[in-house]
């Protein structure tokens, strides 16, 4: 990471109310004997204190003029045009307001903890996490991160990337499934029409239990698959492939002895579109398929091959 970005995600952290010591240190020695930088901070702690709701447009034009500050033109003395800045601009629920001539980014974090994302149909999103961990989110799905607890709350499809810390477990919630991450590349799977919640490993060590059970979690090791049921059942494969459940972060598709109801669920996940299967003979039927530049003609036209389904 260079320092402008480094930079960034501590002014980030700053403005949210969650930086590290270390981060707010930095911080400090950036706007120290500098009166821009100290003006600009102060406007955007001023103005994130309270949500969009909060202000009339009189408050608002009021307090932009009161603390207006023109920022630099210069990447090398101000980040504002690193990836880590237009990220916390996005991410905020913020504007840019031109007031005088002088630019005023007005950041309005949502919470100083959390951060919700949503995906929709064919979308996925890469999430960095303040401790170097990473997330990537699949179609239809949505997560909520709270950075201080290391705890994510998951409803579809993610994979996780996490850092390892010896002194907190980084924890996701699916449903009724807690999985503890120690240090681990991992996917979770938890659509709401699944029957079970899935935890594939890819690397490290996880700990899959049942939410407000007293039972032992089982810990899965890499190449293992843990699928938990709604009564709170833990069931691990050895032998499951895990390119089914990694696949889709490079924009493919697989699928190892699934059955074609889960595929179409797939593919609407993937694609616009919407299946109804008039022959429940074909419900049960499984398919194995890898399809690395997918496509929703080909896919339709490979199963009709293979299945005799007609696609209409």
């Amino acid at each position: 990471m260079d320092d402008i970005t480094r930079l960034d995600e501590a002014l980030e952290g700053t403005i949210a109310g969650d930086a590290s010591t270390e981060d707010r240190a930095l911080v400090n020695a950036w706007v120290a004997g500098n009166d821009q930088r100290q003006r600009w901070l102060a406007a955007l702690n001023a103005l994130s204190s309270r949500t969009v709701a909060d202000w009339s447009s009189e408050e608002r034009l009021s307090m932009l003029l009161e603390t207006a500050v023109t920022l630099p033109a210069s990447p090398a003395r101000f980040p504002e045009r690193s990836p880590a800045f237009r990220r916390l601009a996005a991410l905020a629920a913020g504007m840019v307001l031109l007031v005088g001539g002088a630019t005023i980014v007005h950041q309005l974090r949502q919470s100083s903890r959390d951060r919700d994302v949503a995906t929709g149909i064919g979308e996925h999103r890469m999430i960095h996490l303040r401790d170097g961990s990473e997330v990537v989110l699949g179609p239809s799905s949505r997560i909520r991160i709270d950075h201080n607890d290391r705890r994510a709350e998951l409803t579809g499809l993610a994979h996780f990337t996490i850092r390892h810390d010896p002194s907190r477990a980084f924890v996701v919630v699916a449903r009724n499934a807690v999985a503890t991450d120690l240090g681990t590349e991992s996917t979770v799977r938890a659509y709401p029409q699944d029957s079970t919640v899935e935890v594939a490993v890819a690397d490290g060590l996880v700990s899959l239990s049942a939410q407000d059970s007293e039972s032992t979690p089982v810990q899965l090791r890499p190449g293992y698959v843990g699928s938990l049921n709604q009564p709170g059942i833990v069931r691990v494969s050895r032998e499951k492939p895990l390119a089914p459940y990694v696949a889709w972060k490079d924009s493919s598709l697989a699928f190892t002895d699934q059955p074609l109801t889960d595929v179409l669920d797939a593919l609407e996940r993937r694609f616009r579109v919407r299946f109804a299967l008039e022959d429940s003979a074909l419900a049960a039927r499984r398919v194995t398929a890898i399809y690395p530049y997918p496509n929703i003609a080909d896919i339709t036209r490979s199963l009709t091959e293979v299945l005799g389904a007609h696609f209409s």
